[in-house]
């Protein structure tokens, strides 16, 4: 299992761990656990006894990148009644879908598609799950029904651990917990789980060890945490609690392969062809820079990006060398660096011996108006004042590339209205090519009922000459 997949396993394991929280006043005083199997192995217990519940929970990746902290959270609503019925529902975040069950059949909804899928219940708890491949920011704890009914949990929650212990006692908000400390390839991750004789688990901690992969900035570090609320372990469902009603916009599917964008042309960035927003910031030497200085005068290249971002810093060389070869010309380069300190990004600097020119964007100002939802992100402004490329991601010929076209704008070349006239004929080609296939499925299906029909005279021959 490669690091990726162990991470969202086990993040995925966190969703389901932290999703049994209940009242610690509802258990007397327990016995000590003499194990983590053995502590394991009555939490898995004690949430088979539940016959129904219902809770709500935050999760919360937080990054911290040389001092740049983000944080990227879900909220979830989720009721069980056993033997089948559920609703695990995304509130609100970036990551996760929606699983509802009346009893009869699942309903699956994926936002980041906004397609839903109803499917059987064997289907959705049966080993032919579709779905059961997908990764943990696609389904979050949705994906992982039958395990937050505590089927096969204890192994859910040992895959992949090479060591695990009990790590004595703490609390959690006031609430007595024994705590359990587990490693395994890449992730080391905390488990506390209510000291009760029906113990559950209260809080997940997952804290990825970067130290082992080589393709990670220095000081980067991320947890990911479980916080849970609001738990009853005495609802009162009705059929509506399990009732799936689809959001506005929403298309039903009838596979997970039906659920996916259909393979076609990328639509330009948002800003090709537009009138380069203007803006005024401080340079990492202290100067300030206006944008409306340079614009009608030079070619302009802006460069989104910050230190924890991988492939920003894999790009930074190439981006730098291409710039380096234009700077005898009507170039203008800068880096604009996303929401980090100064001191911060002098030290990364330093580190990977880069000289680039840097504007600070603190806030994350800049970004929004040029619409860098993804870095790293390149801009190439003409001398028209009007955004001519716009690059999202890093390919190894970057250097190659920019070159090519800094030169074919200073020669005065749209580059914009090139790339918005493929776009359309890329357009008109895939109207066509659906329509071509729609007919040729239309003409199969006619074929086949010609074909039914000519079988069926040839039989009332055969009857007639009898």
């Amino acid at each position: 299992m490669n690091y990726a997949n162990r991470l969202g396993v086990t993040l995925a394991m966190t969703l389901l761990l932290g999703s049994f929280l209940c009242s610690p006043t509802a258990y007397a005083e327990p016995a000590e656990p003499k194990s983590v199997d053995e502590l394991l192995d009555r939490v898995e217990q004690s949430i088979k006894d539940l016959p129904a519940y219902s809770f709500d929970f935050d999760i919360a990746i937080n990054v911290d990148a040389n001092g740049n902290k983000q944080s990227i959270e879900s909220e979830f609503d989720v009721k069980i009644e056993r033997p089948n019925r559920w609703a695990v529902v995304k509130q609100s975040g970036q990551f996760g879908a929606t699983s509802m069950s009346d009893g009869k059949e699942e309903t699956i909804y994926l936002p980041m598609l906004k397609a839903y899928i109803v499917r059987p219940l064997d289907e959705a708890t049966g080993e032919n799950n579709e779905l059961a491949s997908l990764p943990v920011t696609f389904l979050g704890p949705a994906g992982k029904v039958q395990a937050l009914m505590g089927e096969g949990l204890k192994k859910f929650m040992l895959d992949g651990v090479t060591e695990s212990k009990l790590a004595g006692e703490e609390e959690i908000d006031g609430v007595a917990c024994w705590k359990c400390e587990f490693k395994q390839e890449g992730l080391d991750w905390q488990l506390w789980v209510t000291k009760a004789d029906q113990p559950l688990p209260r809080r997940v901690v997952l804290v990825p060890d970067y130290s082992a992969n080589p393709g990670m900035p220095k000081g980067m570090s991320m947890t990911a945490q479980i916080d849970v609320a609001n738990f009853n372990a005495e609802p009162k469902f009705t059929d509506e609690d399990f009732k799936f009603t689809p959001p506005e916009g929403a298309r039903q599917a009838d596979s997970l392969q039906d659920a996916m964008p259909k393979p076609g042309p990328s639509p330009p960035h948002a800003l090709i062809g537009e009138e380069a927003p203007t803006f005024e910031v401080d340079v990492l030497d202290g100067e300030a820079f206006k944008l409306q200085d340079v614009l009608g005068k030079k070619v302009v290249m802006l460069d989104f990006w910050a230190t924890w971002c991988g492939p920003c810093v894999a790009a930074l060389p190439e981006i730098s060398a291409a710039a380096n070869e234009m700077k005898d010309k009507d170039v203008v380069f800068y880096t604009v660096n996303l929401r980090e300190e100064p001191e911060a990004v002098k030290e990364f600097l330093k580190e990977q011996e880069l000289d680039v020119p840097v504007l600070l964007d603190a806030e994350g100002e800049i970004g929004d108006l040029y619409k860098a939802e993804a870095i790293p992100q390149t801009v190439l402004i003409g001398k028209d004042g009007r955004v001519q490329v716009v690059h999202v991601g890093f390919g190894g010929d970057a250097k190659k590339k920019l070159i090519e076209e800094l030169t074919a704008l200073l020669e005065g070349k749209e580059l914009a209205q090139e790339t918005l006239d493929k776009w359309e004929a890329d357009q008109k080609k895939a109207e066509a090519e659906e329509d071509e296939s729609a007919e040729s499925e239309d003409d199969d299906a006619a074929d086949a009922e010609a074909e039914g029909a000519d079988v069926e005279v040839e039989e009332a021959a055969v009857e007639v000459e009898k």
